[in-house]
């Protein structure tokens, strides 16, 4: 079986009104434009719901909600408050806020603005007018999520890359670079050094318990390590194939071979329980992690040669004295 990724996820839009009517007629003209939406009816359940999931995101693990389209007049908890909340988020700040009224005043067009609101719509609104907002504040979180991978992942690689170098015993090596991996992303995984006698050997594990250690020549670490290349699995639970079994929890994996040239010194795997957790972007990035480690492996290895050879050489002089 050849590796596969997690087909592109829909964009959702968290629809926040108190009107029924008005939120329905909102979800059946976002879903015939291709959106999924999820309703909330109350300033209050808003706030929880988000307050919830703010405590679950991460760098690594976004929110489910792509644009928030908010009501502003609203009993108990109005949309300001709400929208302020998530723009003071650091994790949820980049999700865009469009705010609805039928109050078509300047003051409120400037509270919203200085709320942190991205757009202002006025009720009522035509089909095109909305889908048109939306797209073009997607296409702005967009960006702004390329530029956020981007520094994470450096900083997360850096950190693999300084751990892995602090030392030249090989399975210390191996052993800190997948701690500072699994501090900076969260991810269950696991990493082996690969002995050509013995053949793959369980250094460290993080969230995850392996029924087996995993071949060299089969599956998604057989395929990694013969290709060198990184592979993408997603889907888990639904495959019987899984490395960790047909009813396992977790969604995605990556692995990938520690390489340094040519050479395969180990094999590094990581989970994610999301299905749409992994993309083409993160096989990347663990890629690098894996070629960071295959070389500071390599040069643990190289070390550790040296100083036998030293101390060989050493012996057969102290013997002919």
């Amino acid at each position: 079986m050849e590796p596969f990724g997690a087909e592109e996820r829909r964009p959702n839009v968290l629809v926040i009104e108190d009107e029924r009517g008005t939120a329905e007629l909102i979800r059946m003209m976002l879903r015939a434009r291709g959106y999924d939406t999820d309703l909330v009816e109350s300033g209050a359940e808003a706030i929880a719901l988000l307050e919830a999931m703010g405590a679950e995101v991460t760098p690594w693990r976004a929110l489910p909600i792509d644009l928030v389209l908010l009501d502003i007049m609203m009993p108990g908890v109005d949309g300001f408050k709400i929208c302020q909340m998530i723009k003071e988020h650091d994790l949820m700040k980049h999700i865009p806020v469009i705010m609805v009224t039928a109050l078509d005043s300047a003051s409120d067009k400037v509270a919203a603005v200085e709320f942190g609101a991205d757009d202002y719509i006025t009720k009522p609104f035509l089909p095109e007018e909305l889908h048109a907002a939306i797209k073009a504040k997607l296409q702005v979180k967009s960006r702004e999520e390329v530029l956020i991978r981007k520094n994470v992942e450096l900083e997360a690689i850096n950190a693999v890359g300084a751990a892995a170098l602090s030392t030249l015993d090989p399975q210390r090596v191996a052993v800190q670079a997948f701690e500072a991996l699994i501090d900076k992303t969260g991810f269950a995984g696991a990493i082996y050094t690969l002995d050509e006698g013995t053949g793959l050997q369980l250094v460290a594990q993080s969230g995850m318990e392996r029924d087996e250690t995993p071949s060299t020549s089969e599956g998604v670490s057989g395929r990694a390590i013969q290709s060198k290349q990184a592979v993408l699995h997603a889907n888990l639970p639904q495959n019987p194939e899984s490395p960790l079994g047909g009813t396992s929890k977790s969604q995605a994996m990556i692995g990938t071979p520690l390489c340094a040239g040519e050479t395969c010194l180990g094999y590094l795997e990581v989970y994610h329980g999301d299905p749409y957790g992994f993309d083409e972007g993160m096989r990347c990035f663990i890629a690098n992690v894996g070629e960071r480690i295959g070389m500071a492996l390599q040069n643990a290895k190289i070390f550790q040669h040296t100083q036998f050879l030293l101390l060989e050489s050493s012996s057969l002089s102290s013997s002919g004295a």
